[in-house]
């Protein structure tokens, strides 16, 4: 159950992103990959988390690699932004 917690904790966040980039026109390559690369990254740390394959840092790879892509949109949007 922790692990679906966590997807839903780390979900609005971005979801919220996505909708301003949307609501403000911004669609570029970076920002969809991204979007899949967050999307791919959070399925794959649910798996290692409901595996409990975590113990080779696989687990921490992988939600930094979805954190990094949500930065990296968040920075995207803001340079349309200004």
């Amino acid at each position: 159950m922790e692990h679906m917690v966590s997807a839903v904790e780390n979900l609005a966040p971005f979801a919220a992103v996505v909708v301003v980039g949307q609501g403000m026109g911004v669609s570029t390559a970076v920002t969809a990959a991204c979007a899949a690369v967050y999307f791919w990254a959070r399925l794959a740390h649910a798996v290692i988390h409901i595996s409990g394959f975590g113990r080779f840092w696989a687990r921490t790879v992988a939600f930094t690699v979805a954190w990094v892509a949500f930065v990296v949109y968040a920075v995207v949007l803001l340079r349309h932004a200004a």
